[in-house]
């Protein structure tokens, strides 16, 4: 018997269809690997090409390790010394020269960073200074009121027991004369008796 058209042309398809399954597919695991290559590849071409990645590597990673091995013997006081210079150094004179209870009014950011100042410097203060948190981490328990953030924290600004004096600044918001002005140190505000 011969077969109909219809029958003939469903038979086709489902050959056809055969044969589609019958195609070469890569297992899954070989496109995992290819995938890897390529990200690999354009990762490596990132890091031979991108700055950032060189300046983070050389400066930051490397460096660091080899701070870590020169400063190995040293207390953390003198690691913080060594990486935070003059800072540091100013932080230790105001917590030895400060009660735990003080409250200090700090300079304008503009004063503590003068335009043009880079922002890390170890032999004059760090602009890190402008950071209230980042000093208060150094000089705690003590308090800090910005010069021109008072309005932060209004609670603390009529408790001001001490002015830090940077560049000279703060002579002017005490109540009494200083004979000689140094440029940095930390005065209270009451006059102290002799």
């Amino acid at each position: 018997m011969a077969k109909s058209k219809k029958k003939q042309r469903r038979e086709a398809k489902k050959a056809g269809k055969q044969l589609e399954k019958k195609k070469f597919v890569l297992p899954s695991i070989v496109k995992n690997f290819l995938i890897l290559g390529g990200v690999l590849l354009l990762l490596k071409t990132l890091k031979e090409n991108n700055a950032g990645y060189n300046w983070v590597v050389e400066s930051q990673i490397i460096q660091s390790q080899e701070s870590m091995k020169k400063f190995k013997d040293l207390t953390y006081q003198q690691k913080m010394e060594a990486k935070l210079g003059f800072t540091m150094r100013y932080f230790d004179f105001i917590r030895k020269n400060t009660p735990d209870t003080a409250v200090i009014l700090m300079p304008p950011d503009t004063v503590i960073r003068p335009p043009g100042q880079v922002h890390h410097t170890k032999t004059a203060m760090n602009g890190y200074t402008t950071i209230y948190t980042w000093v208060s981490y150094f000089i705690y328990p003590r308090k800090l009121v910005y010069e021109d953030r008072k309005e932060r924290f209004p609670q603390l600004t009529d408790k001001v027991t001490h002015v830090a004096i940077i560049n000279k600044w703060g002579y002017n918001k005490l109540p009494y004369r200083v004979n000689q002005e140094n440029e940095y140190s930390i005065m209270p505000i009451k006059m102290p008796q002799q």
